[in-house]
């Protein structure tokens, strides 16, 4: 009947792309401002200075038509800059396609002025994590490249994550309809929960938020004050903060804390293997990756969950 999920995954493919260069960009930026150079408003090639064109400033296909080289110099650019506009492009046309098939389910059971507060807000929580996730991977950029985590985003990530949280709660319970989902299908009914029930509904949410809270930067903060580093460095835990509001329950939260491991487990496995060639290695690209999953995948994750406990 609509098209919308449809839609949603391409211009959400094209913001990934354009936000996956962006976020690489901005990564090199901060380093150089860092180490006191000057930087103009254009981009450039970092080893020959050469000024980038619009068609070399198109993600993906640039990339791929000039063979991964800069067009003056052809020094390689590197794969970090394609990999971060695919997989950005991926994740926000997952993302994408699934607020576009909720409002699509929405639409078919009821009216469109009915639901337009819904869809409304449901469209704020997307934009929402499009800001979030395009911040979260400037510092994955960062981290992987240089070992650091800037300080000012991750407080904006942190920011933005509480916002989203509080979204989440009013989509909930604050509107006049009330979302229930039986048999895969969306149903919508009028709003009967009493005043006192949302503050039951509401005291269990934050209990599954401080649950996340003790799971996430909790335990990540102990093993950094035990470790002096050593272990975790001292932006992961301020990061998993943010991983935490996303998250919102302490379920998912280990979830996040196993597969952010056996991702780092993965990626770096010749280099644990061998004790020899070990070096230190960022850990917040995994924490990022794997809240990314988690939170994609949170429906399916409850669900297996409920069913085995």
């Amino acid at each position: 009947m609509y098209g919308f999920q449809w839609i949603f995954l391409i211009f959400g493919a094209i913001f990934g792309a354009v936000l996956g260069s962006f976020a690489c960009c901005q990564a090199w930026r901060i380093r150089l401002r860092s180490e006191g150079r000057k930087l103009g408003n254009r981009s450039v090639c970092l080893h020959c200075g050469h000024h980038l064109g619009r068609f070399e400033l198109i993600p993906i296909f640039s990339w791929l038509f000039l063979g991964g080289k800069c067009k003056k110099c052809k020094t390689k650019i590197g794969l970090i800059e394609i990999f971060s506009e695919i997989m950005m492009a991926i994740i926000f046309a997952s993302f994408a396609f699934r607020t576009g098939s909720l409002i699509q389910q929405i639409l078919q059971h009821a009216g469109p002025l009915i639901v337009t507060p819904l869809i409304i807000f449901e469209v704020i929580k997307l934009l929402l994590l499009f800001a979030i996730f395009t911040i979260m991977w400037i510092l994955l950029v960062y981290d992987k490249k240089w070992l650091e985590l800037p300080v000012n985003l991750l407080r904006l990530v942190i920011v933005l994550s509480g916002v989203y949280f509080l979204f989440n709660l009013y989509t909930k319970y604050g509107l006049n309809l009330l979302i229930e989902s039986r048999g895969g299908q969306i149903l919508l009914a009028k709003n009967s929960l009493r005043l006192q029930d949302i503050w039951q509904y509401l005291l269990r949410d934050f209990s599954c938020f401080l649950g996340a809270m003790l799971v996430l930067p909790g335990i990540y903060f102990v093993l950094y004050k035990f470790s002096r580093e050593t272990l975790v460095g001292g932006g992961d835990f301020i990061l998993l903060i943010s991983v935490a509001l996303l998250l919102g329950r302490w379920e998912l939260g280990i979830i996040e804390l196993g597969l952010s491991n056996l991702l780092a487990a993965i990626f770096n496995y010749r280099m644990l293997k061998n004790p020899k060639n070990r070096q230190p290695f960022g850990f917040a690209p995994y924490i990022i990756l794997a809240c990314m999953l988690t939170l994609l995948f949170q429906t399916e994750i409850l669900r297996l969950i409920f069913l085995v406990y």
